[in-house]
């Protein structure tokens, strides 16, 4: 009789060890060899703002990106109507734009990920701090630099922290992230997304660019004229930890596209100085294209020009809005480009 409670006891113990143990080796990627665990899928995730990264960011993973190996990230760059405080952006951000795209990727397989950009639109000179459009005024050194400010500035910095907070996530749970991010966005996100890929060559597999109005182009002087930043590259040495490369920058493909009828006054960013100044806006004008649908055609072409992968799309019919064709051919852009 106690040989058998002995046993008993021994059972009992024997399971509970198993019962706790068990999922703890699961969870730490015990027994080699095994998928990591996929329950980092399928929720949008917030990340709010930290001592090291002054802006939050979210991010979504579908399932069908972990598949995928290795996995691709896509930054996505958003614009925004005007909002008076940073936590109605983030929402903005969390009820419009994550809607506008998540599914797609779902569909094609991409994690997600969109930084909250602020943009000021007090008056003069507050609302020289368009961070979305990655405007002079916030990326170099200028006699805006005053302590109400700082919150605006160099928000590529803060984009190159996000994408590297974002890589350590995906790798501390088991996944390998290509390295690089593919890129897009719309009007002042579509800026970003031309002038992210310059400022750092390094970080970018691939950019899709919409209806951004106008480019900076990699390019110092234009018919004797110098080119000065966001127009050309003549002082883009000048902005502190930028890391711009012609050479890498060839090796980025671009998808370039503008709706047929993107020709309002308003959505024109050569028209607003806080975008850029008179001197800036008479250069593209008269150089680079009259319109948003003229200049986007003379960037793809230089860009052809000087040897790179570049494609420039005008959707018939479509203003300043952001289409479903759009974001489908955006896609299947970016899965036309090799990881391997």
């Amino acid at each position: 009789m106690g040989n058998r409670k002995t046993i008993w006891i021994f059972f009992r113990i024997f399971a509970l060890i198993f019962v706790v143990t068990t999922p703890l080796l699961f969870l730490c990627g015990g027994g080699g060899g095994e998928t990591p665990p996929s329950n980092i899928a399928g929720i949008v995730v917030y990340h709010p703002p930290t001592n090291e990264i002054k802006y939050s960011y979210y991010h979504y993973i579908p399932t069908s990106a972990l598949q995928r190996n290795p996995v691709r990230v896509l930054l996505y760059g958003h614009g925004s109507p005007k909002l008076d405080t940073y936590s109605q952006m983030e929402e903005y951000v969390r009820t419009s734009e994550i809607p506008r795209i998540k599914s797609y990727c779902d569909t094609y397989g991409y994690a997600l990920v969109i930084m909250v950009t602020p943009r000021n639109f007090g008056p003069y000179p507050d609302y020289k701090m368009n961070t979305q459009s990655m405007a002079r005024w916030v990326m170099f050194n200028n006699r805006f630099d005053k302590s109400k400010y700082k919150f605006y500035k160099r928000p590529d910095l803060l984009f190159i922290k996000v994408i590297d907070d974002f890589m350590n996530f995906l790798s501390s749970n088991g996944y390998t992230p290509y390295p690089k991010v593919f890129m897009t966005g719309f009007s002042n996100g579509g800026m970003q997304s031309n002038r992210f890929p310059i400022l750092h060559p390094g970080k970018v597999a691939a950019t899709a660019i919409g209806a951004a109005g106008a480019f900076l182009y990699p390019v110092e002087i234009w018919s004797g004229i110098t080119l000065t930043y966001p127009v050309g590259t003549s002082d883009i040495g000048k902005i502190p930890g930028s890391t711009y490369s012609l050479a890498t920058f060839k090796q980025i493909p671009h998808f370039i596209f503008v709706g047929e009828n993107d020709l309002n006054y308003n959505n024109d960013p050569v028209n607003f100085d806080d975008n850029y100044d008179r001197d800036q806006a008479t250069i593209i004008n008269t150089y680079f294209g009259s319109n948003a649908v003229e200049r986007a055609r003379n960037f793809a072409d230089y860009l052809n020009s000087i040897n790179m992968q570049s494609t420039a799309k005008v959707y018939p019919g479509v203003g300043h809005n952001y289409t479903s064709q759009m974001l489908v051919e955006t896609f299947n852009f970016f899965d036309s480009v090799s990881t391997q």
